[in-house]
């Protein structure tokens, strides 16, 4: 697994779907930036030209979006190969194992396009990504520790602030302009971060066996 197959993992856990029927690859965001960056990619990895177009339609009242589709089999028979669930819904998605087990370089790839897809910058929270798969969050707060990054995870929340949101921007950061800027200025209005702790909030005390 290379930087750009990463990347085109962390654009497809965050905001792609799956039609295994009809072979559908898609991937859906709001940034003209990000649509023509997975379009990129697609071309680059498989040699695939897939189609680009803008969806006026608006939901719960909101703007239309980008889109990007292609389809084909011997990708979804590689996903598959890797353990992929190409089933899986919002709830269900988890970091695939190939990711788990790559270098440095890969991980950074594909947390920075996922981060693009699901997560955003504020200028008072730092950087807050929002999933409703718990695997994910799990899996994704062990990983930033890699980093020496800590993590809160708050109902679908997970938050990254003060200097942990400074080693964040230096270590993987966005590649989506908007959210770059934002995060560099939230980083820059501090002169200095409070050290943080390495504790989490105690949410509930289970009596179980289990592999931890």
């Amino acid at each position: 697994v290379n930087e750009a197959f990463a990347e085109f993992l962390g654009y497809l856990i965050g905001d792609g779907n799956i039609d295994p029927k009809t072979r559908l690859v898609a991937y859906t965001t709001g940034d003209r930036e990000l649509a023509d960056r997975y379009v990129t990619i697609i071309n680059e990895l498989f040699a695939i030209e897939p189609r680009l177009f803008w969806d006026a339609r608006t939901i719960n009242g909101r703007g239309g979006r980008w889109r990007v589709a292609f389809y084909s089999a011997n990708v979804l028979d590689l996903l598959a190969s890797l353990g992929i669930d190409l089933h899986a819904k919002a709830r269900r998605k988890r970091i695939p194992d190939c990711i788990l087990q790559s270098p440095k370089s890969v991980v950074s790839a594909f947390l920075r396009a996922y981060f693009d897809c699901d997560g955003c910058a504020s200028l008072t929270n730092g950087v807050i990504l929002s999933t409703f798969s718990d695997e994910i969050a799990r899996t994704l707060q062990v990983l930033l520790l890699n980093y020496g990054i800590l993590s809160r995870k708050h109902g679908p929340n997970v938050d990254i602030m003060g200097a942990s949101a400074e080693v964040y921007e230096r270590e993987i950061n966005f590649r989506l302009t908007r959210k770059r800027e934002k995060l560099r200025a939230y980083v820059g209005n501090h002169r200095w971060f409070l050290k943080e702790k390495p504790f989490d909030v105690v949410v509930g005390i289970e009596h179980d066996v289990a592999d931890v």
